[in-house]
């Protein structure tokens, strides 16, 4: 079982015309997904898709880029997700006994968005850039063998670690490129929409245990870094309701994303892992000038990722290496029906 036991935020902002740094602490995640995008948005734990204010809002809410002036907001994140286990002691065979934590434990996030707003274009009147990290996992476990840590793993006879093949860990980065175009249709309406490129990077080391459950035995682990492209698209609504309040919503598209050819033994779909949809819905209102008050509702649907949300348990429909060769059944890690996350 893994157990997230601290979720630490802090951010820092600067454009052309105002520098703004806020730190904070917010006790929120997504998955994944980063919990908004920005120092602004994070400082808000993600809320905020009603009420944008600076170029972010191409990321946030494309809508809301009506508001910003000529503008190039950069933000940096610091993550700091602290991960741990703690292994069966009635069954050490497989895992190490005892608590087993995960190290670097420290991220840094960029973001970089510029608005620009235009003349002329009866179709829009502002457009923006972003640069920014949509999310990502990591985990890093070091090599846990009798001889460096008084830890046994005996269930193979083989070095130590967390499935006793030595260091294991995964590291996935994702990245989003977005064009966006925002218009003020009436009086207190405004929409926007905004084109997507992707790029995600993975590596993983020390899964090599489960290769007798995958299809494609040969791409379940330590293949490297692997990476892929994809696009998608994400636009967004606002709405003033009344003079002081004001309604967001904002969605994105599945990211389409090409395969991970080198560990299509280990996702489902041999090795696909495309960015699920998501939408966001909030609402800000203004209780005074310099008081404003947010709530925001978000849905990622996860379970269109199949290598995200097949049920682990999915690998017992698996005849595994040496029963059969090559492992048959629809579980097998690699085939569509495959054992994920």
């Amino acid at each position: 079982m893994l157990k997230l036991t601290k979720t630490f935020i802090a951010g820092a902002a600067v454009s052309v015309f105002t520098l703004g740094l806020g730190l904070s602490a917010a006790n929120a995640t997504e998955g994944y997904f980063a919990n908004g995008i920005g120092a602004r948005h994070k400082g808000l734990a993600g809320a905020g898709v009603a009420d944008s204010r600076d170029a972010t809002a191409t990321t946030n809410n494309p809508a809301g880029l009506v508001h910003a002036d000529d503008q190039v907001a950069i933000s940096a994140s610091l993550f700091s997700p602290i991960r741990k286990f703690t292994g069966l002691d009635n069954n050490p065979s497989f895992t190490p006994t005892g608590e087993v934590k995960s190290k670097s434990n420290y991220f840094g996030i960029p973001n970089f968005a510029l608005s620009k707003r235009v003349h002329g274009i009866p179709l829009f009147d502002v457009v923006g850039f972003s640069v920014s990290g949509n999310g990502g996992m990591n985990t890093n476990y070091r090599n846990r063998s009798a001889a460096n840590s008084g830890v046994a793993c005996p269930g193979f006879g083989l070095p130590g670690g967390v499935f006793c093949l030595g260091k294991t860990g995964i590291n996935l980065e994702q990245m989003l490129i977005q064009a966006t175009a925002a218009k003020q249709v009436t009086s207190g309406l405004s929409i926007g929409v905004g084109a997507i490129v992707a790029r995600q990077v993975i590596h993983i080391q020390g899964l090599g245990a489960f290769a007798a459950f995958s299809s494609n035995f040969t791409n379940v682990s330590n293949q490297g870094t692997d990476d892929s492209y994809g696009f998608g698209l994400r636009a967004g609504l606002e709405a003033s309701l009344m003079p002081n309040v004001r309604l967001g919503i904002t969605g994105t598209s599945p990211i389409w994303m090409s395969e991970f050819d080198k560990y299509s033994g280990l996702f489902a779909g041999q090795g696909d892992f495309d960015i699920p949809p998501s939408l966001q819905v909030g609402l800000a209102v203004d209780v005074t000038p310099n008081v404003t008050i947010m709530a925001d509702f978000k849905r990622i649907w996860y379970s269109y990722t199949a290598s995200v949300s097949n049920p682990s348990s999915n690998i017992f429909n698996c005849t595994p290496i040496p029963a059969a060769f090559p492992p048959t059944g629809p579980g097998c890690l690699g085939n569509s029906q495959g054992a994920g996350f």
